[in-house]
């Protein structure tokens, strides 16, 4: 019984930490995909690209990301 409570203990304060890190890899590769985009001299698909990225930072009520899209288009 204690085993199965662990168990549960565990999984319910491990699987936010898994939703956030699949965010953060989200960003990571929106992100990463500019830097290409950029790289292949596409500045207008980077540009909607970081559009993408700003709009879904500001639903989640992200600001590190927001402030960083809000920089890149400055």
């Amino acid at each position: 019984m204690k085993k199965l409570l662990s168990i549960a203990a565990a999984v319910i304060f491990l699987f936010p930490l898994q939703a956030q890190n699949q965010q953060t890899m989200n960003y990571d590769q929106a992100w990463k995909k500019v830097a290409e985009l950029e790289q292949k001299s596409l500045p207008r698909s980077a540009s909607e690209q970081v559009n993408q990225i700003l709009r879904k930072a500001i639903a989640e009520k992200n600001s590190p990301q927001t402030i960083k899209a809000l920089i890149h288009q400055g």
